[in-house]
């Protein structure tokens, strides 16, 4: 069943119960035009506990992650982020 309203009204609020760190790594488009990221992913990196990063990729779109250097710049943010926090680089 699909809830009435704004999501950023509740989703964020699913991470509340969360008492133990997870690792957590938010890659948004900057000029995002689909969701609201500050009442989204931003939210739900301020609600979590445990090791998170937020990272906005400056002057894309939602739908220009997926080509070209922004594709680069978040593919590569996320394989740092999982190398550093796996122990894969030691």
């Amino acid at each position: 069943m699909a809830r009435p309203g704004n999501p950023s009204d509740w989703w964020p609020s699913t991470f509340r119960h969360l008492k133990w760190g997870r690792l957590v790594k938010f890659i948004v488009a900057e000029k995002e035009e689909l969701i609201d990221n500050a009442g989204n992913a931003h939210a739900a990196y301020e609600l979590m506990p445990g090791t998170r990063d937020y990272e906005g990729v400056p002057a894309i779109t939602h739908f220009e992650m997926y080509i070209g250097q922004a594709f680069e710049v978040s593919s590569n943010g996320a394989a740092a982020w999982f190398h550093k926090h796996l122990g894969l680089d030691r």
